[in-house]
This record gives structure tokens, C-alpha cells and sequence, in this order.
């Protein structure tokens, strides 16, 4: 029992110790770009922030950034850490199969390369026929090539259980209230131009962020409003780009600290900040 709690004081200290003091900055923006698998990079970064005591108050995303940050804005702060925890352990299981125990997939992972490559090929092999938990399934019957269809079934797969996942582990009224703006990036499949929700100006919906993840064949496109939304990774640095109008708005004002979490920088607060 000492022990323990000797351990729980230790990580507490540890904690107190990571802590850092910010200005009384009148904005802390943080921008989360696409990319798969980067998202899981972004939930690790935004756990460095939780444990340093820094809380954006401010949210620019697309693609996988915007399912992180439906996360984190739909959430208190105390439990958003956990919350990402479990949709990324949701996300990355089968959709119907039974997961590889964690211990024996870290073993498989920390083997041979010739190991290691054969049990991610197995993995992605299975994405690819069953479909993520709690993200995507299998279209059926899939769409043909020949007949027309319309854009919410011309994907390959289904997102319909990625939008319960959303709505059980968002509180969007939380997320509408304002507590943290947000703002999610899209295209307009119509004009081909890139369009913006922002949560000070409509009612923000798990379909928004569902459509600035949206990338057919894989993933349909989503109607909102009587407009067809999508992402496009091949457009993700662009969007950034065209998401800048957060910092601007933020280095114009006279207190301001903006964070990006970018695949390869450490995730720490020095490291991520680029304005102050």
C-alpha cells in the first residue's frame, strides 16, 4: 500500500512538474491536419498539452483532425484525454472479427522486420474486407461501376457506425455552447472550393466533421444542407493554408499562443508553438 502510494505522489509530482504557465493569452489555437494514422499521432499531442495544463480555446481541423477534435471539444477537459483513449481503441479493432490480444501485438511488433511487415499486411488486409469497429463497414451490395447511384452510397464502405461513435462520446450541445471554438474544414463536391463550420456561426452536427473526412471511392460524400461535403487528403496542406484566417485572427490580437501538431516535431508545448 505505501508503495503505491509513493508511485501515485511520484506521478503526480512528475505531473506538477510538466506544468507550464502561459501568459493570460486572450487565444490558444490549435490546428489538427489529416492524414489516417496521424490522428492517433495528434491524440498523443494533445495529451502532452493536457499534461502541461494547456487548453486550446480554439480549434481549426479536417479529415482525421476533426474526428480528434469533435473528441476533445465535445468532452470536459478532465476527460477528454480518456475519451480519445477510447475512440482510438474502438477505431483500431476489427469491425466484426475479435482484436489480437495487446500483448501478442506488441510482441508481433517488436519482432523481425519480415514478422512485422507479414502482421501489418494482415492487419490493412482486414480493414480492407471487414471494416474498423465503430468507424466503417463494408458497403453491400458495393456500388457498380456501370449504374448510377447517389453520392451517399457511392463508397465502397458505410461511415454509419462512425456517426454513433461520435454522438456517444461527443456531447455536442457542449461542443455548440461555445466553451471552445471550433471551426472544420471541407470541399463542396459542387464547386470544388473548400467551405468552413465554424460553432459561432451554425449548430456544428457529426456530419460535419464526418465530411471533411470523406474521401470516395473509400468514403461517400455527405449531404449538409443540400450540399455534397468531402475531404480530400491530397488537399490537406492547402486547407491548412486556407485555414490560417484562426491565426491570423489570433497573431492580430495582442495575446495569443497557436499550436499545430504536425507528423516528425515533438509534442511538446516548446516545441509545437509557433507564435507568442
Amino acid at each position: 500500500m505505501a508503495e503505491n502510494d509513493n508511485n501515485s505522489r511520484t506521478l503526480q509530482e512528475e505531473r506538477t512538474q510538466r506544468r507550464i504557465d502561459l501568459p493570460p493569452y486572450e487565444t490558444v489555437a490549435l490546428m489538427l491536419q489529416g492524414g489516417g494514422a496521424l490522428g492517433a499521432y495528434q491524440a498523443g499531442v494533445y495529451q502532452g498539452l493536457h499534461e502541461t495544463q494547456i487548453h486550446p480555446n480554439w480549434i481549426a481541423c479536417i479529415s482525421i483532425g476533426a474526428l480528434n477534435t469533435a473528441i476533445i471539444a465535445g468532452n470536459a477537459p478532465e476527460h477528454r484525454v480518456t475519451r480519445l483513449q477510447e475512440f482510438w481503441d474502438t477505431i483500431c479493432q476489427p469491425a466484426f472479427g475479435f482484436p489480437v490480444p495487446a500483448m501478442l501485438e506488441r510482441a508481433l511488433f517488436d519482432s523481425a522486420d519480415a514478422i512485422r511487415k507479414a502482421f501489418t499486411t494482415f492487419q490493412a488486409a482486414s480493414a480492407i474486407v471487414e471494416g474498423q469497429k465503430g468507424f466503417f463497414v463494408p458497403r453491400f451490395p458495393p456500388p457498380s461501376p456501370i449504374a448510377s447511384s447517389s453520392p451517399q452510397t457511392a463508397s465502397y464502405y458505410d461511415t454509419t457506425p462512425l456517426k454513433a461513435t461520435l454522438e456517444r462520446l461527443c456531447d455536442f450541445g457542449r461542443i455548440n455552447s461555445g466553451e471552445t471554438r471550433v471551426s472544420v474544414g471541407a470541399v463542396n463536391v459542387a464547386t470544388g472550393n473548400f467551405a468552413y463550420f465554424d460553432n459561432t456561426q451554425i449548430k456544428l452536427r457529426a456530419e460535419h466533421f464526418i465530411a471533411s473526412g470523406a474521401s470516395p471511392p473509400s468514403f461517400a460524400a455527405v449531404e449538409i444542407d443540400g450540399q455534397f461535403l468531402l475531404g480530400r487528403r491530397s488537399h490537406v496542406e492547402h486547407a491548412f493554408t486556407r485555414l490560417r484566417r484562426p491565426r491570423r485572427a489570433a497573431t492580430r490580437s495582442r495575446s495569443r499562443s497557436i499550436y499545430g501538431a504536425r507528423k516528425g516535431r515533438c509534442p511538446t508545448a516548446s516545441s509545437m508553438s509557433w507564435a507568442a
